[in-house]
């Protein structure tokens, strides 16, 4: 099997955020990590949907901050 170019990633992403997956499962599902598919989804001009990635990136640093303040 061929490895899926940038523009088939990103639209594989869009189907899968327009279906119901969440921004993290869907960048799991595609092997990407959240920062990764942003910068990809910007390469490629699917700028409407990097604010949502923007969103996930910030909380998981949040959470990860507050980890380690209980910690």
């Amino acid at each position: 099997m061929s490895k899926a170019t940038g523009p088939e990633v990103c639209a594989e992403y869009v189907w899968l955020v327009n279906n119901g997956l969440s921004v993290p499962l869907a960048c799991e599902a595609l092997g990407k990590t959240i920062t990764n598919m942003e910068r990809q989804l910007a390469r490629y001009g699917y700028t409407e949907y990097t604010p949502a990635l923007s969103r996930e990136h910030r909380l998981e640093r949040t959470l990860a901050n507050e980890r380690q303040r209980s910690a």
